[in-house]
């Protein structure tokens, strides 16, 4: 073979195209690889370092739940509302720093005095000297308090707006706001309070996991807060809320809020670093309506905290999974948010460093070229694991500081392109040495070929005795099989060639060595090159998946209009010279043998004796239990004077313990007259005994001595 020019060259070539177009489908977000990139990348390092830092602050946060226990113990939700707001009374003279009521307050309350007169026999009645409006009751708790209640992002306007906080946006073309054709506000009892924000959460398209937080949303061109965000301002005790840009070296959208500058995405959504739910303080709203706690325990679990209230319950529907935990209730992933943003840990997804990042991997790719060279292929691929390990451990850092994610597909276009150019540099050097494999590799078994590549020896004429099992089989149906083809030879040639295909699997997947195809039939080896103390029973395992396979290739026969075919198997053992048998010019991997022939012969008899597969008895002595066994016969084959016992594999049975006694015997007239019964004893070897009984009907030999001497092969 002709030596390849500039190997290194093409090598390094190849490996900067590949890296180029890796790096051009991300960043054009084909097939959505940047966005599915970024999620991927996020939940990866989340995973690694879920959020800790400023887990000190974790005790000025409280989740206030109306769990399955509260539901259980004061009904089905929505509670009358004059209860809810005694609970909130409670918790508001109690001192919270901000209160959050992540619950949709936007119905009236279904007990009030007019929904119950209308439910009344006297709808004249006046019901309201006997009960509360809940709804003004709650207003009125609520008015002048540092509270956030709910809105939602909806298709329609429902209830009247209420006032939100001012926000200015800087630089409207920078950012691709959310926007919604509705919002759904609190009833409009509960008006003027101090903020409203929406409760809508971003499920990341690729798999409905809440990986960000929208803090902005738009509606009639004006812009409105999240629940989040507003929670944050009225803790901050804020009026102004501002869009705009960071103007560092590595520019990034940013939303400012009193002392804090808050990163977000294009869509102004904010990146969730998770951690894990069970690390804030949780308390049942139960204990607080039951008055098990008093004032004085209430004050050290509220006073100054900032809280959310709603619900864990599975029934009412606010469970979302995170990348790190399947069912998270939705208050808890808005009080993440909140101590994320008030502990200052913030995720940033920067275009420019992304670039950053191509560049240093340009960089890397560069220096791999130089330091490899052109035949230290080993140094190459030790350097290639070793920088995209180094990388990896970058990345991680990178995102433990400063919060910034690097796309993780860049990450892999690196390593793929270094793995390419050391896999070619591996290529071009093989092609370039005198190798075995091109030699010897068509006309040799791949595992002989291993063992010469590792001897560095050419192959010589010779061989070695060795004790081997040896599996010959033959196709049945052959003629019907060509003739549907008619004078479509390039098609019977088709289907040959997938038959051939289909039987020489299980070889290779049994350790087998597939020695030869001689037309429909086929010879293959166990036990060598390779020394394998199983050789028997693999070879009777790929026999009976041969058999299989020829089943399996039946039913694309029977798509395809054609007559199935089948496959008959002859399994011998013994000792046998191997090696490479030929002319000093042309030779090969062979057996030659004894045993070769008896295999060859005892596949011939499969048609007489109604099987598939038949096992010689040096075989069955070495496989022992492995196998059920069904003695069919005592044969002498054809050319041969000494006897073998023959057998199938099948349980057998002692009916068939009678036949063959009968049998042997030569009392033939009592076998054939018990012939039903024995095939009910075993319905799949009824092909067995008709041919049995066919050949016992034609005549009994005069000197018959239970052996039967085939006449042919």
């Amino acid at each position: 073979m002709t030596k390849l020019r500039n190997p290194h060259f093409l090598c390094s070539l190849a490996s900067i195209a590949l890296f180029g177009l890796c790096v051009a489908l991300i960043q054009a977000n084909v097939f959505g690889l940047k966005s599915v990139g970024r999620s991927l990348s996020l939940d990866t390092y989340t995973k690694t370092n879920p959020l800790q830092k400023s887990e000190g602050l974790l005790e000025d946060f409280l989740f206030i739940d109306i769990d399955e226990t509260s539901l259980s113990n004061l009904g089905q939700w929505p509670w009358p509302r004059k209860i809810f707001a005694s609970a909130l009374e409670k918790i508001l003279n109690a001192g919270p720093a901000v209160v959050g009521i992540d619950i949709l307050l936007s119905e009236t309350d279904r007990f009030n005095p007019n929904s119950l007169a209308e439910l009344s026999n006297e709808p004249t009645a006046d019901i309201g000297r006997y009960f509360i409006d809940g709804d003004q009751a709650l207003s009125e708790i609520l008015q002048d308090e540092p509270v956030v209640l709910a809105t939602a992002l909806s298709k329609q306007t429902k209830n009247s707006k209420k006032n939100v906080a001012n926000i200015l946006i800087k630089d409207r073309a920078r950012f691709d706001i959310r926007t919604s054709s509705g919002i759904i506000f609190p009833i409009d009892q509960l008006t003027d309070l101090e903020g409203y924000g929406f409760v809508n959460v971003d499920l990341d398209r690729v798999d409905n996991t809440v990986r960000y937080l929208p803090l902005v949303g738009s509606l009639d061109g004006g812009l409105y807060p999240s629940f989040v965000l507003e929670m944050v301002r009225v803790y901050e005790e804020d009026q102004m809320l501002n869009l705009d840009e960071a103007g560092d070296l590595l520019p990034f959208n940013r939303l400012t809020t009193g002392f804090l500058e808050v990163p977000v995405t294009l869509e102004a959504n904010f990146v969730l670093h998770h951690g894990y739910s069970d690390r804030f303080n949780v308390l049942s709203i139960s204990k607080i309506m039951s008055g098990a706690m008093d004032n004085d325990e209430l004050l050290s679990l509220i006073e100054d905290k900032i809280i959310v209230i709603g619900s864990s319950a599975a029934g009412l529907n606010d469970l979302k999974a995170t990348n790190l935990e399947q069912a998270v209730p939705g208050p808890i992933i808005m009080l993440s948010a909140i101590h994320q943003i008030v502990s200052e840990r913030f995720i940033v997804f920067s275009p420019e460093i992304d670039l950053v990042t191509i560049a240093i991997f340009c960089f890397c790719l560069f220096l791999l070229f130089v330091i490899s060279g052109k035949d230290r292929i080993n140094l190459g691929l030790f350097l290639s694991i070793l920088t995209f390990g180094l990388s990896s451990l970058l990345c991680l850092r990178i995102f433990d500081g400063p919060g910034y994610i690097i796309n993780i597909f860049l990450l892999f276009a690196f390593g793929l392109s270094s793995l390419l150019y050391a896999l070619m540099q591996s290529a071009f050097l093989a092609l370039n040495k005198k190798a075995l494999q091109d030699a010897f590799g068509s006309y040799l078994a791949p595992e002989m070929v291993k063992e010469i590549e590792k001897s560095g020896q050419q192959p010589e004429l010779g061989g070695e005795k060795k004790e081997l099992s040896i599996v010959m089989t033959d196709m049945r149906n052959f003629t019907a099989l060509g003739e549907s083809y008619g004078e479509d030879v390039e098609g019977f040639t088709n289907t040959m060639n997938r038959y051939m295909t289909a039987i020489a699997e299980p070889v290779f997947e049994n350790k087998g060595t597939l020695l030869k195809f001689i037309g429909d039939a086929s010879m293959h080896i166990h036990g060598a090159p390779l020394d394998d103390e199983k050789h028997a029973i693999r070879a009777v395992d790929t026999a009976l998946a041969m058999i299989n396979a020829v089943e399996s290739f039946n039913l694309e026969l029977a798509a395809e209009g054609k007559p199935p075919v089948g496959l008959g198997a002859g399994v011998n053992t013994g000792e046998i010279l191997v090696g490479n048998i030929g002319a000093k010019t042309k030779f090969g991997y062979d057996v030659l043998g004894d045993p070769v022939s008896v295999a060859a012969r005892l596949e011939g008899q499969t048609k007489s004796y109604g099987v598939l597969l038949i096992v010689g008895p040096d075989t069955v002595k070495k496989c022992r239990d492995a196998f059920s066994w069904w003695e069919l016969d005592n044969i002498a084959v054809k050319g041969k004077e000494d006897p073998l016992r023959i057998y199938a594999v099948h349980k057998t049975t002692p009916q068939h313990k009678q036949f063959l006694e009968a049998y042997y015997v030569g009392d033939w007239d009592e076998a054939c007259a018990k012939v039903e019964i024995f095939k009910s004893a075993a319905p799949a070897m009824a092909a067995y005994y008709d041919n049995m009984v066919l050949r016992m009907r034609s005549g009994k030999p005069d000197d018959w001595d239970g052996i039967y001497r085939a006449t042919t092969k």
